[in-house]
């Protein structure tokens, strides 16, 4: 007899992880509760957001958005290539750290092979 609460794997949602940037909350994007995001951010882009608007936003949905500040080794990964691409001068610690954020939860959910290895 076959379980009908058992579900296949085409029904099973997987995570999607949504990495946010100061300009998501700038633009006010709503957050998509219903699927199965998850959203993260690091403290440097909360520490960003000076729109009162943007700040209000942060506040009101803050409940769903974790805070995650990247590993020393994450930070100094992307940092090297950012200096090997010549893009370093270019980037602040709130973007390296959300770029950094990214690396780490690419490599968490096992899909490290798909990061650059040399720019």
């Amino acid at each position: 007899m076959e379980n009908k609460e058992q579900k296949s794997e085409s029904q099973i949602k997987q995570t999607v992880y949504m990495i946010l940037d100061t300009s998501y909350f700038i633009k006010l994007r709503p957050l998509d509760l219903v699927n199965n995001n998850k959203y993260i951010t690091t403290q440097y882009i909360i520490n960003e957001i000076k729109d009162v608007n943007a700040r209000d936003f942060y506040n009101l949905n803050k409940d769903f958005i974790e805070i995650s500040n990247p590993s020393k080794d994450s930070m100094k990964a992307v940092s090297s290539f950012a200096k090997a691409s010549n893009d370093l001068s270019y980037l602040s610690v709130a973007d390296l750290s959300i770029i950094a954020l990214a690396y780490e939860t690419i490599n968490k959910i096992g899909k490290g092979d798909l990061i650059l290895k040399k720019p």
